[in-house]
């Protein structure tokens, strides 16, 4: 993705903020391992639920249709969850997925032409540096980064989509938290309360246990944060 075009859609308002505010990424994960073990974990929010707080502000969400999930194997809260809500079209920390982009639901190993080993991994989405945002769907339905710098190795985001949406939703809220606090540029400007970073790092521990191990996206961007206000 053009960063330029990406840094014209941030706005010094809570709200723009919140949907695409720019966060310092490292590129250098490792692995999580196993992604076997990322088992189907209770839901604490619906895809209604979701749907009516990420609208709440006039942001959007892009559903995806029965039809363009036949071919991926996922639980079927996954499912119902990306049929009855969707995806944001972005969102912090500077995420992108994708709308109606001709990679969307593609295999990576057909989208970046790399091996077959990357067929489970199917395309929602991409990072600030490009790195593609994917299913696996031999994983539950887990959601993964590829760093496409370091030969696509594999790092874990959420155990679900559904966890990944509610994720998102939890650093929404540390956006405008922030902004009401400190002013309408204090994100962007890395005026963050510290005492913020710790309420969403025990939410994000609470959503999914395992967004928050050692090297997760999660565990690095909080990690930003906290860097940011040292």
């Amino acid at each position: 993705m053009d960063s330029v075009n990406v840094d014209r859609r941030i706005t010094k308002k809570c709200t723009g903020a919140a949907k695409s505010g720019r966060i310092v990424m490292e590129n250098h994960l490792s692995p999580p391992g196993d992604f076997g073990r990322y088992a189907a974990k209770p839901i604490r929010m619906s895809a209604d639920d979701f749907k009516r707080e990420w609208t709440a502000a006039g942001d959007t969400l892009i559903a995806f249709t029965p039809e363009s999930l036949q071919s991926i194997t996922l639980p079927d809260t996954s499912t119902d969850f990306l049929v009855n809500a969707g995806l944001p079209d972005s969102a912090a920390p500077f995420l992108d997925f994708h709308g109606h982009g001709t990679r969307r639901l593609q295999p990576a190993s057909a989208a970046y032409s790399i091996g077959s080993e990357f067929e489970r991994f199917r395309c929602i989405g991409t990072n600030d540096s490009g790195d593609p945002i994917c299913i696996d769907s031999e994983s539950n339905g887990a959601v993964v980064l590829l760093f496409h710098d370091d030969n696509f190795r594999v790092v874990l985001m959420n155990s679900s989509v559904e966890q990944l949406a509610e994720s998102l939703l939890a650093f929404r809220k540390l956006v405008d938290a922030t902004c009401e606090l400190n002013g309408e540029d204090a994100f962007l400007d890395g005026d963050i309360p510290r005492h913020l970073i710790e309420i969403l790092s025990e939410e994000l521990a609470t959503i999914d246990p395992d967004c928050v191990l050692e090297r997760s996206f999660w565990s690095t961007e909080l990690k930003s944060l906290q860097q940011m206000t040292a």
